[in-house]
């Protein structure tokens, strides 16, 4: 059985510890990170936001480009394809940072996933490029039950046992809310990660990339 961790709209105040965590069980994840996150972090200082992801991308884990504010599908094309540069541009001089040569193309994720009527897909098709998906969502960005969390990832990788399908699973280590009265805890999320290791550890489960 196949899995993959992704994380959306970091960094955020419980990356660090989530780094920990998955260094420790020795699994790379992928990180859809938020430049607003980044340069303008009301969480903690830039510099402290940029360490964070040149950490993650020194430790192995691929970081892909979640647009730089956040952006839906109700945005003007240009507009949207402007922030992904703004982006690629930022996420390689991290890599620069980080000792690492840049290596096209970066991954994206749109925010909210891909909607009935998305002009964000025709522009990213213009680029050659393309929305990576994910095969389910957990909603983490609320406080849930970390034990259920974890039960609920163990089921939904389980669930793909017949077809041999890698499990995308859909987390978040930040917040879209960049304003200070924003949640950004995700202590939930690191405790259910955690205990889902250990379960895909004892299962013989292993993880990949997307």
């Amino acid at each position: 059985m196949f899995y993959a961790l992704t994380f959306d709209d970091g960094p955020g105040p419980s990356t660090g510890t989530l780094l920990d965590v998955l260094d420790k069980a020795g699994i790379k994840g992928t990180f859809f990170v938020l430049g607003d996150n980044i340069e303008s972090p009301v969480w903690t200082c830039r510099e402290a936001a940029r360490n964070l992801v040149v950490r993650a991308m020194k430790a192995g884990h691929l970081i892909g480009n979640h647009s730089f504010s956040h952006l839906d599908s109700d945005v003007h094309p240009a507009t949207f394809l402007d922030e992904i540069d703004r982006m690629d541009t930022l996420i390689n001089s991290l890599r620069q940072e980080a000792g690492l040569p840049t290596e096209p193309p970066i991954p994206i994720r749109l925010p909210f996933g891909c909607r009935e009527i998305d002009p964000r897909v025709e522009a990213l098709t213009s680029r050659n490029r393309q929305h990576t998906s994910w095969t389910y969502d957990f909603r983490d960005w609320v406080l849930r039950d970390s034990n259920e969390m974890a039960q609920e990832m163990t089921a939904h990788v389980a669930k793909h046992e017949p077809t041999s399908e890698t499990a995308i699973l859909l987390l978040h280590d930040g917040s879209s809310d960049t304003t200070r009265q924003g949640n950004r805890d995700r202590t939930h999320t690191v405790m259910a990660v955690r205990q889902f290791l250990g379960n895909a550890s004892s299962l013989g489960w292993e993880a990949r990339e997307i």
